[in-house]
């Protein structure tokens, strides 16, 4: 209970930061989103709203963009299975001298992805996305 706890404290801190939606289902909150491949390509963390420990849900979403910004597919939603799917994330903060980020990564079959925002002294503000074989 304590986890579920700190993960949902930790993401709905995320929703002060996370940008407009490329994906997110109606009644979902966005809590990161970022363009990837020179704006072909999406990355989005949705929440369940609202998000808490005993109900709450998260949905990873990776896909691609028409010339125009719009969804054109979902290549990857992560878990399929979206009943207790809080708890299949992990979450942690960093911050030391000027330096702040936020990560939440999983793990789907042979493969680690992780987002993440990199905060440094507000002078710059940076949203990535890792994929690392696990």
């Amino acid at each position: 209970m304590f986890r579920a706890d700190i993960r949902v404290r930790f993401l709905t801190l995320l929703l002060t930061i996370a940008p407009a939606a490329q994906a997110c289902e109606e009644d979902w909150v966005p809590l990161f989103a970022c363009e990837a491949a020179n704006g072909r390509k999406f990355v989005e963390l949705c929440a369940s709203s609202p998000l808490d420990a005993e109900s709450g849900s998260l949905v990873y979403r990776f896909g691609a963009l028409g010339a125009d910004g719009t969804e054109l597919s979902v290549e990857l939603e992560y878990p399929k299975e979206r009943a207790g799917s809080l708890q299949r994330f992990f979450a942690a903060t960093y911050a030391r001298r000027g330096i702040y980020t936020q990560s939440v990564r999983f793990v789907s079959g042979a493969y680690g992805y992780t987002v993440m925002t990199y905060a440094e002294v507000i002078l710059k503000d940076e949203r990535k996305f890792v994929v690392s074989t696990a």
